[in-house]
């Protein structure tokens, strides 16, 4: 059983613009993982894309929990799907046209039940009044707009770090999925540094670079796959985003096994 997805459709750009097929893939396993088909490029002369996506079902057997998403990266929220579990007939076609993307957006494809997060994406919100217990350092912290908090750095040597919550122990040998998202950041001093890393042991994960630390009101979500026991502690945990000299504003902390 495999899926074929494909993409096509116009890129709207300065200068001469394109058509036709964007893109293609071959999903084999129904394994609930979030597959990106097609990503607009981030060109300074892209403008937006105008794409459809198509979902053949190669086999003579339904495929089951199909879903579409457009995001801003390659974790898709709730709210980013535009087909959420549709079932394929054997040999059928799930088709949707119209579709606008804007410059940096993906298309996702999910075949299989979506895998359930240790620390789910609502879980900054669980926070509520209790940020004192979860957040260090010197930088001004703004809890004011909901599902996200915004770290501030006034000056040079500046520093933060936000704790998630405790989330279940890990399966030995089992690889996972960690990150977080950002919706901006912004370097704040000559030496800056951004590390995401488990607490106990103090692991690191993912160290953004320069570049990645100067994205001012763009969305982005980085992930790491570990293997438990090996990359992460396999006990009960926590995750950290600890940032000096940088100014970051975080909506999410995600921990996925992914096999």
């Amino acid at each position: 059983m495999a899926l074929s997805v494909t993409v096509h459709g116009i890129t709207i750009k300065t200068g001469a613009q394109t058509s036709g097929r964007l893109a293609t893939a071959d999903l084999a396993t129904q394994n609930g993982l979030d597959n990106v088909v097609y990503t607009v490029s981030t060109s300074p002369d892209m403008d937006y894309a105008i794409v459809a996506v198509s979902v053949c079902n190669r086999a003579n057997t339904a495929a089951e929990s199909v879903a579409i998403a457009v995001c801003d990266s390659d974790v898709p929220k709730d709210q980013d799907f535009v087909e959420w579990n549709t079932t394929l007939v054997p040999n059928g076609v799930l088709e949707r046209t119209q579709i606008i993307m804007q410059r940096g957006q993906r298309l996702i494809v999910r075949w299989g039940a979506s895998i359930p997060q240790l620390v789910p994406d609502h879980e900054i919100n669980d926070y509520g009044t209790n940020w004192t217990g979860a957040v260090t350092g010197t930088a001004t912290v703004d809890t004011t707009t909901p599902s996200e908090v915004t770290f501030t750095c006034a000056s040079e040597l500046d520093t933060w770090s936000l704790t998630s919550s405790l989330y279940p122990a890990l399966e030995t040998g089992e690889t996972y999925q960690v990150g977080f998202s950002v919706s901006s950041t912004d370097v704040a001093g000559p030496d800056p540094t951004f590390v995401f890393e488990t607490v106990t042991g103090a692991t690191e994960l993912i160290a953004l670079s320069l570049p990645q630390m100067n994205l001012n009101d763009e969305y982005y979500t980085y992930t790491a796959d570990l293997i438990a026991g090996t990359d992460i502690p396999i006990a009960s945990d926590t995750l950290r985003i600890r940032a000096t000299e940088v100014t970051a504003t975080i909506d999410r902390f995600t921990v996925k096994k992914i096999s």
